[in-house]
């Protein structure tokens, strides 16, 4: 791949594809595409998976282990799937199909506008880190601030590398002219919590087996496996959900998990929900990795108090 540049400290597989466009002389991005024989389109922060992956990877000439751990979110995979499906996915898939529409959890290219300066000051160019598209991560943890979305005069999103390869160096949205701001006013302890657990699982030092998970589940439940299917089982599980609803409060669920919707009855998250979070057996869809990381962020907040008490 001619013209491809070398990886940043800490850079974004698909955002290296924006910063070489930048840098090299091909006339549009759909040249560049097509010359490399890229699969995906529209190249967004924070996929799991994508077949551009391997080849970038061999481009490169890189660690896949080392590579994925600072450069792409696939190893919040490992928290939601077995290495058996895991490897089906990487050889015939260009995603993950969860238990909840995939695009409700699309984000736009995300960056920290003290990052953007400094890596001008440092390398003579802007790009998007990983650590900024890891999904459930609102901060940049560096200079603790909230991360740049969007323009919140004119709604401008970058929805795609190709709109906005790299982050503005002028710090001003290219639609209307105004400056961009970073808005996430209120960010309380147990968002914290989520997002150190999101972060943790991008690096790959955490994960989180189907096991581990309904294990914990089935103790907070008090159940067993064998009574999973039990009325009374069925009461507890969904009173289960509603606890870790209810343990959020909205505002802080729909930071994570988009799919929050509000009803007469009370509030429902889909994202949460799942054979998966209490049944070991549990052949279902998988669940969103940042799903996982709340209600493990729940079980360990809930069981240690009930621990120590």
């Amino acid at each position: 791949m001619e013209q491809l540049q070398k990886l940043l400290p800490g850079e974004d597989l698909f955002g290296l594809l924006g910063r070489s466009y930048v840098m090299s002389s091909f006339r549009g991005f759909g040249a560049m595409r097509s010359e490399w024989h890229l699969t995906h389109y529209r190249h967004l922060p924070g996929v799991f998976i994508s077949r551009d992956f391997k080849k970038l990877i061999e481009a490169l000439k890189v660690a896949p282990i080392d590579f994925h751990a600072k450069h792409t979110c696939f190893n919040m995979l490992n928290s939601s799937i077995s290495q058996d499906e895991l490897e089906h996915h990487c050889n015939y898939s260009k995603n993950v199909t969860f238990n909840v529409s995939i695009s409700e959890f699309e984000q736009p290219w995300r960056w920290c506008s003290d990052c953007v300066q400094a890596d001008i000051e440092e390398y003579g160019i802007s790009y998007y880190h990983r650590d900024h598209q890891i999904p459930g991560v609102n901060r940049c943890l560096k200079h603790n601030c909230t991360l740049i979305t969007q323009c919140h005069y004119c709604g401008y999103k970058v929805t795609q590398i190709k709109k906005l390869p790299i982050p503005p160096v002028d710090g001003r949205c290219p639609d209307c002219g105004c400056e961009f701001e970073s808005h996430l006013s209120v960010f309380t302890s147990r968002m914290a919590g989520v997002e150190a657990l999101c972060i943790e699982m991008a690096y790959g030092r955490l994960k989180i087996s189907q096991q581990e998970l309904t294990r914990r589940v089935q103790y907070y439940l008090g159940i067993q496996q064998d009574d999973i299917d039990l009325d009374v089982a069925r009461g507890s599980i969904r009173a289960f959900y509603r606890d870790v609803i209810d343990f959020y409060g909205t505002g802080d669920l729909r930071v994570f998990l988009p799919t929050v919707k509000e009803f007469k009855q009370g509030l429902n998250c889909p994202a949460l929900k799942g054979g998966r979070v209490y049944d070991q057996h549990s052949t279902g869809l998988p669940l969103h990795p940042v799903a996982i990381a709340v209600i493990w962020h729940f079980l360990n907040e809930v069981l240690t108090k009930s621990n120590a008490a």
